[in-house]
């Protein structure tokens, strides 16, 4: 069943079913971190199901053919892609859909750089044009490679499409690993000396990361010692979660929150429902409490005293940071 598959290996599988069902275009969204990890898997998964995988990259315009090497992902330039060198407009730098429309190539082609010009795209004309011709291009694609064999995957870290679009092109997203997933990676990356009993702890704290980011940060505290893991792979953790999405935690408050009197009472009430015997009764939180209010008048306070009656964390999120795709949320 896909569901039993890790994560990474329900992505493959799910570009591949939607290949099988001859979907010309499919938009794939993964972090930057992962994309080497995905393009090698997709590669191999291609070369055992006998299909060519192909790679082009707005960087350089050129067409690559993937397959794997002792040294892992191999390229080899396809000269029957001939880019235009002097490029007067700049729908000249996508003229691999045209190429891709037409040519007698069959498999997966992975496009890098398209999404850009997929999302709200920019003010002025020539990038509303260039957006436009884009599109277009795209559902030309669709329209001529139809039960052809072909698919062009669009592959970018925010799978941004306008409406007008997005109900042509089926979109999947890289989703992060589950707790199984990272306990059964990180023995590939820590020493034998870590028991089982550290490594389900480790496994538990590396919750909300990619396995490129987890890699990154089991090393650099396994770089200062073996000491501590969890401590400092927490610490590493909720560092990148600020710098790359401005998430913030703050530890619950030592010095008691004067006031709110009624709001603390229920938060009192709502601790118990964290303990073991709650939950062997199926007892569960409530779903939220929903603060308004202008500045000044006691939300993030509020938040704070509820943080230090509950003993967890604060997490703070700019609400800019959420994104929405159509009507979903």
């Amino acid at each position: 069943m896909l569901n039993n598959l890790p994560m990474s290996s329900q992505l493959i599988e799910r570009i591949f079913s939607l290949y099988e069902q001859n979907n010309p275009l499919i938009a794939v969204e993964s972090p930057l971190q992962e994309r080497i990890s995905l393009l090698k898997n997709l590669t191999q998964k291609c070369i055992n199901s006998g299909i060519n995988c192909y790679l082009w990259m707005l960087e350089d315009d050129k067409l690559y053919h993937l397959t794997i090497s002792d040294w892992g992902l191999a390229f080899s330039e396809i000269k029957e892609y001939n880019r235009i060198a002097f490029k007067v407009v700049r729908e000249d730098s996508f003229e691999i859909l045209r190429f891709w429309k037409t040519t007698q190539l069959q498999g997966i082609l992975i496009l890098e750089g398209i999404y850009p010009w997929l999302g709200q795209g920019g003010t002025d004309a020539d990038s509303f044009l260039t957006a436009e011709w884009i599109k277009s291009a795209l559902i030309n694609i669709k329209l001529y490679n139809h039960n052809s064999c072909k698919t062009a995957l669009l592959l970018g870290s925010n799978a941004s499409l306008k409406s007008d679009i997005a109900g042509l092109i089926p979109t999947i997203t890289q989703e992060l690993p589950t707790v199984e997933e990272i306990s059964d990676y990180l023995p590939q990356i820590l020493p034998d000396s870590i028991t089982l009993v550290q490594i389900n702890k480790i496994a538990n704290t590396c919750v909300g990361m990619y396995l490129a980011d987890i890699e990154t940060g089991v090393k650099t505290a396994l770089a200062i010692g073996n000491s501590e893991l969890v401590k400092k792979v927490s610490a590493y953790k909720i560092e990148l979660l600020k710098r790359v999405y401005n998430v913030e935690f703050l530890q619950p408050m030592t010095i008691p929150v004067g006031g709110l009197e009624l709001m603390q009472s229920a938060f009192k009430g709502y601790k118990r429902l964290l303990t073991p015997l709650a939950k062997s009764y199926n007892l569960r939180l409530p779903k939220g409490v929903l603060l308004i209010g202008p500045p000044g008048t006691g939300k993030s306070h509020s938040a704070k005293a509820c943080s230090q009656i509950l003993g967890l964390p604060l997490v703070i999120v700019e609400w800019g940071h959420f994104r929405s795709y159509g009507n979903m949320a």
